[in-house]
């Protein structure tokens, strides 16, 4: 169903496998500004199974607009209100972003798209490889591309990470994310002529 609500508009949709409720909503819908100025994709509450109900933000995301010479970030994330805050940073700076929550989902996003200058990843996350795996075979398979690996847990030890690429530990202010990402960027030769 669709409906106004005061400036924004809303739909839901139920998951047919566990019957999650998704809320997509626009904001700030007005005259000569049909997109609006964001859009946030919730997931109500709902109990997986055997554990507690508890409430996920899925997606946040800026107005569109031109993204034809943004740099393209491959963000690999599994908590989702951590990529939706990192999101919003690289956004800010004038990046255009692109989100996987593991490897194997990023690694799909990298064969079909030739256009990604830069991978920043998490270490601790689901699927077959951790961040510092990920890393190594992104240099291998991807070598033009920079990579940029942050974790509050995990240091890296010797030969974890390949040449080039960068570890950051978390906490890490939004100023010095960026700033790392534009340095593998220039590292790797795929600096783009301005992320503003």
């Amino acid at each position: 169903m669709e409906k106004e609500v005061s400036t924004s508009t809303v739909k839901t949709a139920e998951r047919p496998r566990d019957g999650a409720i998704f809320t997509i909503a626009r904001t700030g819908i007005r005259p000569g500004n049909p997109d609006g100025a964001t859009r946030v994709i919730v997931l109500s509450p709902f109990r997986p199974a055997g554990g507690p109900f508890r409430p996920y933000v899925v997606h946040a995301m800026k107005p569109r607009g031109p993204i034809l010479r943004q740099p393209v970030v491959l963000l690999v994330e599994d908590e989702p209100l951590v990529r939706t805050l990192q999101v919003d940073i690289l956004r800010d700076a004038g990046f255009w972003v692109l989100e996987a929550q593991d490897a194997d989902e990023a690694f799909e996003i990298l064969k079909r798209r030739r256009d990604v200058r830069a991978i920043l990843t998490d270490v601790d996350m689901p699927g077959s490889l951790d961040g510092f795996e990920f890393a190594r075979l992104v240099a291998q398979g991807w070598p033009e591309v920079g990579v940029l690996v942050i974790s509050g847990k995990t240091s890296p030890s010797d030969g974890d990470l390949p040449p080039g690429a960068t570890f950051v530990a978390k906490p890490v202010r939004p100023a010095a994310l960026v700033e790392q990402i534009q340095a593998v960027m220039t590292r790797t030769g795929a600096q783009p002529e301005s992320t503003a």
